[in-house]
């Protein structure tokens, strides 16, 4: 799939922009509050995936592409601060 093929699907979004998104759509799957077991909350839990989120955009190069499995969702990183999510194949 070269550029020219590619369907952006939304807006421009930060990686903090799309962990937000993720978590108030369940996007990050069946996550509960773990701190009764000693575990993490469910805000630390969000948090704990902003930041993976953050790691793995700041290892993409501008052109890139991140597939979150869970959702089956492709996104492009589009310049230095956005991703821009893309109709997969």
């Amino acid at each position: 799939m070269n550029g020219s093929q590619m369907n952006f699907i939304g807006d421009f979004m930060t990686p903090d922009e799309l962990a937000a998104e993720l978590a108030r759509t369940g996007g990050y799957g069946n996550i509960r509050d773990l701190s009764k077991e000693g575990g993490p909350t469910l805000e630390q839990q969000h948090e704990m995936n902003r930041v993976w989120l953050n790691q793995q955009f700041s290892m993409l190069k501008v052109g890139g592409i991140w597939m979150w499995p869970q959702t089956r969702r492709l996104f492009k990183k589009v310049d230095d601060d956005h991703f821009r999510e893309i109709d997969g194949p």
